[in-house]
């Protein structure tokens, strides 16, 4: 069976529920060991452009079956930011600055939903950074002890 993106994405969306175990993914598939190293590739690229996702363990889900939502972050100088979901027609998700974790304007991230209610926007936190939107940060070095880090601007 010729294996690529739509085929793989296609039996998520019809035969698995939740997550499957990658090696599991491997024998539903039958993928057979000529072809792991070009499977495990598309597998990582789906997982960078966000179209599943990694989660401990080497499980693997769609996003939205977990309540995720993959977008980018759009930050407000008072904090808070929104998750712009890459899917077209899904609204922008509120991030609290208490949620936000190390996440900047810019990255591509998987939000995690935490709460919805109708005619409000949806409430999440920041669970995964894919790609850093920047990857270079102007602020303060501030030293401690044996380490040190910085604090943007």
């Amino acid at each position: 069976m010729r294996i690529d993106k739509p085929t793989i994405l296609e039996f998520f969306m019809a035969s698995v529920p939740q997550t499957i175990a990658e090696k599991d993914l491997f024998k539903r598939l039958e993928v057979d060991s000529d072809h792991r190293h070009e499977f495990k590739r598309l597998l990582h690229e789906l997982i960078a452009a966000g179209e599943i996702v990694e989660l401990k363990k080497n499980r693997l889900a769609l996003p939205e079956r977990l309540n995720l939502v993959i977008g980018h972050v759009q930050a407000n100088r008072k904090g808070f930011a929104f998750v712009i979901p890459t899917q077209q027609g899904k609204p922008d998700v509120f991030i609290s600055a208490d949620n936000l974790g190390n996440a900047f304007h810019g990255d591509f991230v998987v939000a995690r939903l935490l709460r919805s209610t109708s005619g409000k926007t949806a409430e999440g936190e920041i669970a995964k950074i894919l790609q850093r939107g920047q990857t270079r940060v102007i602020g303060a070095y501030e030293h401690h002890g044996q380490y040190g880090f910085v604090v943007p601007e």
